[in-house]
């Protein structure tokens, strides 16, 4: 948190938090250091990847499949994103199950 304080516009240390967050099992703090993320950087996309796990943790699976969509929109900028694109599959055939049955 105090990384986060320090460095209040560095969208890297958001999306960190949001990890740290969604680890510690606190899905709604990791969302809003997610979406702070993504406002801060609409490139950057762990934030959406991320966020979209968070989502899922909360039970909001439409939500989250919008943020995979967008994830997909820039995700191809990243060879490490494109590395984590089977379980963001795996996870959005599961998101999509859950939001539409």
């Amino acid at each position: 948190e105090q990384a986060g304080s320090l460095q209040p516009h560095d969208a890297t240390i958001h999306v960190l938090l949001g990890r740290l967050h969604l680890a510690q099992g606190n899905a709604s703090s990791a969302a809003e250091q997610l979406r702070r993320a993504a406002r801060l950087d609409p490139l950057l996309p762990a934030a959406y990847r991320v966020l979209g796990f968070a989502l899922i943790a909360m039970g909001r699976f439409a939500e989250a499949l919008a943020s995979w969509d967008q994830w997909d929109r820039i995700a191809s900028r990243s060879a490490d994103e494109e590395a984590q694109r089977p379980n963001v599959e795996r996870a959005r055939q599961a998101a999509r199950v859950f939001a539409f049955g």
